[in-house]
Parts: C-alpha cells; sequence; structure tokens
C-alpha cells in the first residue's frame, strides 16, 4: 500500500495531464479573455457604466461560466469522490479539521505580515469583495462561497496537483503558493501571498490525506462562509 501511494497520491482519478493543463488553462482565460468579453458586453449592450454593477454581475457571469464548464468536465470525478465519503460524520469532522487549520495558519500569517510592514493592512482583494458585497450582497455571496470554493479547488488542487502527484510536498507547496498568487496578482499587493498561501495550505494537505476533492471544497466553503458572514453582519 505504502508503495502504491508513492507512485501518487491522485491514483484514484482518472485525470490526464493533458486535462489538468486545459483544466488550468479554462481557468486562465476565463479570468482574462472571457472576464473582458462579459465585462464589455455589459457595458456596450446592457449599458452599465458603475464600477459596483459592472464588477459584481461580470465577476458573477463569469464564475457561472466557469462553474459549468467545470462542473460538465468533471462530473465522473465529482460524483465518484462523493460516493467514496465513508459517512457524514467523518466529513465533517475531516471539513472543520481543515478549516481550523485554515483559522490557525492564517493568523500567523497575518502576524508575520503585521511584522513586516509595521501596520495593519488589508489586502486589495479583501478590499474588492467588500466593495463589490455592499453593492450587491446576493451576487457576491453566491460568487464567493459557493462558486469560488468549487472552481479554485478543482484548479488549484484537482488539477495542479495532478501535474506533481509524485512529488506529494512539492504539489502541496506550490498548490497553495499559486493560490496565494492568484489573489493578490491583480492588486500587486504580493506581501499578502503570506497569508493567501497559508490559507491554501490545510486545503491542499486535505487533499493530499484523502484524495478526495470534496474535502478541499467543503473546507474553502466554510472559510469563505465565515469571512462573508463577519463582513456582512460585523463589518
Amino acid at each position: 500500500m505504502e508503495s502504491e501511494k508513492k507512485l501518487g497520491f491522485l491514483r484514484d482519478t482518472d485525470l490526464s495531464k493533458g486535462k489538468a493543463a486545459g483544466t488550468l488553462g479554462i481557468y486562465i482565460g476565463g479570468l482574462t479573455v472571457l472576464g473582458l468579453v462579459v465585462t464589455l458586453i455589459l457595458m456596450l449592450l446592457f449599458g452599465m457604466e458603475e464600477l459596483a454593477t459592472v464588477g459584481s454581475w461580470g465577476n458573477f457571469i463569469t464564475f457561472a461560466i466557469l462553474s459549468v464548464i467545470y462542473f460538465l468536465m468533471f462530473r465522473r470525478q465529482l460524483a465518484m469522490d462523493w460516493r467514496r465519503i465513508a459517512s457524514a460524520k467523518k466529513f465533517l469532522g475531516g471539513v472543520f479539521l481543515g478549516w481550523f487549520g485554515v483559522l490557525g495558519l492564517s493568523m500567523i500569517a497575518n502576524i508575520i505580515v503585521f511584522m513586516i510592514l509595521g501596520e495593519e493592512a488589508t489586502a486589495g482583494n479583501q478590499e474588492l469583495i467588500e466593495y463589490l458585497l455592499g453593492a450587491y450582497p446576493l451576487l457576491l455571496v453566491i460568487m464567493t462561497v459557493f462558486m469560488a470554493p468549487f472552481i479554485e479547488e478543482i484548479v488549484f488542487r484537482l488539477a495542479l496537483m495532478k501535474w506533481l502527484e509524485r512529488w506529494p510536498w512539492l504539489a502541496i507547496t506550490a498548490s497553495s503558493l499559486v493560490f496565494g498568487l492568484i489573489h493578490v496578482i491583480m492588486a500587486g499587493d504580493y506581501i499578502f501571498l503570506i497569508s493567501y498561501a497559508a490559507m491554501g495550505f490545510p486545503m491542499a494537505f486535505s487533499y493530499y490525506k484523502t484524495g478526495n476533492i470534496w474535502y478541499p471544497i467543503g473546507i474553502h466553503f466554510l472559510q469563505n462562509f465565515f469571512a462573508v458572514s463577519v463582513m456582512l453582519f460585523i463589518g
């Protein structure tokens, strides 16, 4: 059993490296080309001009399209992993354990960021979410709590980690770092790569341990649900 695990912790998936590359390519294209096309359509055909309106609907439609594409691409894998969940108790226990890991590592990472900057600061990605959440809360809740965990875990865990499955710790590290990078690259506040990579590590580790994509999706869902709830009700 141990020797089999060394051959790849994703051995139970039917994901080829070609399909993994396609998954990553669709994500990059979705955030750039598709996002731009959707934005132009909203502005030119529907006359949307306000930043909050275009941003909210543009991101929502883009993420909705990506969600449908990935569901169709991985419906067999998703169904297989769902059937592999032994029990609701075990699944929820694993998800909450992973979420506690996210909270703990995030706290440590935020302390490190504070020590480096010498003051409290908010990531640009976080500020954008708060801004758009104030304008269209329902759209942002659906996108952030449901769509983002589904899309990002398929991309950064199921697809990206496939490339490095023979080297588990390299796969976990790379997955965490790229997950962090994608959340800071637009704003250019790379110091927060520390915070987002720390959040991504427990999700990547849970996928390594379980080989089941629903565990990191569950952890990501719980983290985003918690974060959005804090923004909505506490501010």
